[in-house]
This record gives structure tokens, sequence and C-alpha cells, in this order.
């Protein structure tokens, strides 16, 4: 520390009495103001999915869950699935060197990291898409061109000094949308920026802190009425000894003929761990991941983990899918004909699917309302084979309930020749069951 303090009382090296030095003229781009990064594509993956565990861990949790689930084509007329369609193989096997699933995950990783994500779109002679590059979004600039009556006339293209223009039909763009920009998208990365900065903060902290005590916890005032470049040395000397690197964490100090004044908090009253709970449930609000999904299970139950992964299949990745799958269709199903849209098949979902134990438990309950079984089998999913099962298309309600207000009384003391002409006297059943009003 005292390196950058030599520097700068340079010229004041003779005769130096009683000097004190402030901690920010020890620092190094000391600022009175926070300064927040910058958050474009390459500094966001660098100092984000690179760097910090949480944004790591919540991109790789989203682009797993969206390349995991399989890509489907359909008639737009009549919802069948259209296996074998080219539109499928194309997503399937976008280039030669890649495969949906990396796709995917490449679309989904630019998307959380900077917002957008453009894929090259190579057709054939009669304008059919046969492959889709990706392209780095820090290179790509969406132009409107005036007179124009496109939205986006075409794309520039400029990466590390090639310039070239595609056509916006030629670009797959796909973006998380913002309100006050309509060409590009804005990533969760940019929301969570000041709570990554500060994680990243705290980290570099500690760990300078466990080196060499990186930042002062106050300064040294040396004493006496001329101290010298050889004082000087000696009390440089000794700290550097006795400060410096793990193994002198915490020791005492001695220094001679200097005078020691706290300036700091420590770290543990600065509370970093507190600090980075903080900015890590942030980072995972930002990317609508549930904490205990990247493995943060603070108080956690095996019944909240599980809610957590249905909240996050639900409300997460589910409309992400939709946004995804209505994206891509409008930019490649005209290409082959149109009258077909791509969606994502979610039916084998686990987190998605009810235990058979609640369906059946929910079914007792629609049952005994009178609604059907095959209603029931086909609402539900319960895999019955309804066809073998007599009634099943029948529904059916208790008759064995006795209203509260019935004359039972008068009925028992009815005599037997009221009732000789009934012999299983099916009226009197009837009341007993329905009530006297409701006789047919």
């Amino acid at each position: 520390m005292f390196s950058w303090l030599k520097k700068q009382r340079s010229k004041r090296r003779q005769g130096v009495s009683g000097a004190t030095w402030r901690v920010a003229d020890l620092l190094p781009g000391w600022s009175w103001s926070p300064s927040w990064s910058n958050w474009r594509t390459q500094k966001a993956l660098r100092d984000g999915y690179e760097r910090n565990v949480w944004v790591y861990a919540c991109m790789r949790k989203r682009m797993a869950a969206v390349s995991s689930v399989p890509l489907i084509v359909c008639n737009e007329a009549t919802d069948e699935v259209l296996d074998g369609h080219p539109l499928q193989l194309l997503m399937e096997s976008p280039t030669p060197e890649l495969d949906g699933t990396t796709l995917l995950e490449i679309i989904v990783g630019s998307l959380d990291s900077g917002g957008n994500a453009y894929l090259h779109i190579v057709r054939n002679a009669q304008g059919v898409p046969l492959e889709l590059w990706p392209i780095p979004q820090d290179g790509m600039k969406p132009v409107h061109q005036k007179g124009d009556k496109r939205y986006i006339s075409h794309y520039r293209y400029d990466w590390q000094g090639a310039v070239r223009t595609i056509p916006a039909e030629d670009v797959l763009h796909l973006a998380y949308t913002h309100p006050e920009d309509r060409f590009s998208g804005m990533s969760p990365l940019r929301a969570a920026g000041m709570a990554v900065d500060l994680d990243n903060e705290a980290s570099a902290w500690q760990k300078v802190s466990l080196q060499n005590r990186g930042v002062p916890d106050g300064i040294f005032s040396l004493e006496g009425e001329d101290i010298g470049p050889e004082e000087w040395e000696e009390a440089r000397r000794q700290v550097r000894e006795q400060y410096t690197g793990t193994a002198n964490a915490r020791e005492p100090w001695v220094v001679a003929n200097a005078k020691w004044q706290q300036m700091s908090l420590t770290p543990a009253e600065l509370d970093f761990a507190e600090a980075r709970t903080m900015t890590r449930t942030e980072i995972c609000a930002a990317y609508e991941v549930p904490p205990p999904m990247v493995g943060i299970y603070d108080d956690a139950t095996l019944a909240n983990i599980e809610t957590a992964r249905k909240i996050f299949w639900r409300d997460t990745i589910l409309p992400l899918l939709e946004q995804l799958a209505g994206q891509i269709t409008r930019a490649l199903a005209p290409g082959f004909g149109g009258g077909i849209y791509l969606k994502f098949d979610i039916s084998n979902i686990a987190a998605l699917r009810e235990s058979y134990t609640d369906k059946l438990t929910q079914a007792r309950v629609l049952w005994s309302m009178g609604v059907p079984l095959t209603v029931i089998n086909d609402r539900l999913e319960l895999g019955l084979n309804v066809d073998e099962i007599e009634g099943a298309d029948v529904g059916y309600v208790p008759a064995g309930l006795i209203p509260t207000d019935m004359p039972l009384l008068d009925q028992l003391t009815e005599t037997p020749e009221e009732r000789q002409h009934d012999s299983v006297d099916l009226i009197k059943l009837h009341e007993i069951a329905y009530g006297p009003h409701r006789r047919e």
C-alpha cells in the first residue's frame, strides 16, 4: 500500500513531518459515486456468465430447460403433427456443425445475455430455408431506411472490421421486447446489472482481503520530526512482512515509530455474506428462476422445492417456449408455403405432470358431481380404456340422500292396506330418496 503513497508524495520525500494520508489517496481509481458496468453482450458474457456463479446457474438452467423440449411442426388447419416435415428437419439439424439442441441453447444464451439472437437464413434457389447460422449480436445492427415500407429494411453486420449488409428476410431476429426500443431487445442481465456488479465486487473484495488485506482498514501515521527514506522503507518492509498473505491474516501488527488509526469497517461489519444473499436473490428474480432451482436451499423442503420446479416451468419456461415458437414460425413458415406452425411438445415434461393419485382424487370429485367417466378420462388424461366400461358415458348422482325436512313419521304410520297395491313400495322409496314433492 505504501508504494502508491510513495509516488503521490514523491515531491516531499525529504523532511516529511507527521504525515497522514486519506484512504482515498491510497486507492487507485477512487470515486465518490458508484460506477456501473455497461452491459454489452461481450461484457455480459465476460463479467456475467463467465464470472458470476448465479448468472451462470440461471442462464444454464433456462438454456437446458428450453433445449430439452422437442420442437414439432403442426398443420395450421387441423393441428395435426407433421412428422418428418422439412421445417422440423431444419430445426433438428440447422447446420452441418450444429444440432437442434445446441442451436436452442445458443438462442436462449444470446437472449439472456444480450436480449437478441440473430440467425442467418441460408436459402436454396427457390427461397426455401436450408440452414440457420448463429450470428454474434454485438456485430448486428437493424437498419430502417426512410421511404422503406418494411419495419426493418436490412441488417448491417460489422464484426472486427468486416462489414456486410444482410437483407431483413434472410435474418431470423429473436428478441426480448424492450418498450422503448423497436429494433433491439433487452436482456435480463441488463436489469440485474447492478446486482451482478455488487456481487462481483464483493467476491473480489473477499479474495483480495484473504490474499493481502487488499483495502486498508486504516492508516499509519509515522511519528517523528524528520522521516527520511530509510525510515520510510523500514516501515514499509515491516508492514509487508506482517500483513501480506493469508498466513498472516488477522495477525497483530507491530511497526516502530508509527501510530495506527482505524479508518474503515471490517469485512464482518460490512457483512458481505448478507449483501451477496441479497444480490443473488435479485439475479434470480431478473431471470425468473426460483432460488431452489439453482441450488439455493435456504429453509427449503421437498414440498416447496417441487412447487418451485412447477413455478419455474409454468411461469418462466412455458411463456418463453411460446414466444420462441411464435417468432420462429413467423420467420420460417412462409418459406415452406405457409399453413404450418411450430410448437414445443410439452406433454412429457415431468414437472408439469400431476401425480396419478392427485388425478384420481379430482376424478372422484368430478364423478360425484355427475360428470361422465368418458369426460373425466379425457380431461384428466387418466389413460383408462373407457370403451370397456359399461355406462362410462353416463353421469351419476347419489340417490341415497334423505332431505332433513322429510315427514318420516307420517310415512311410517301408514297402514299396510294403503301399501298393498305396491309390493316393493317404489313410490315411498322415491320419496325417501328425493322428498315428497319431487314425485314424477
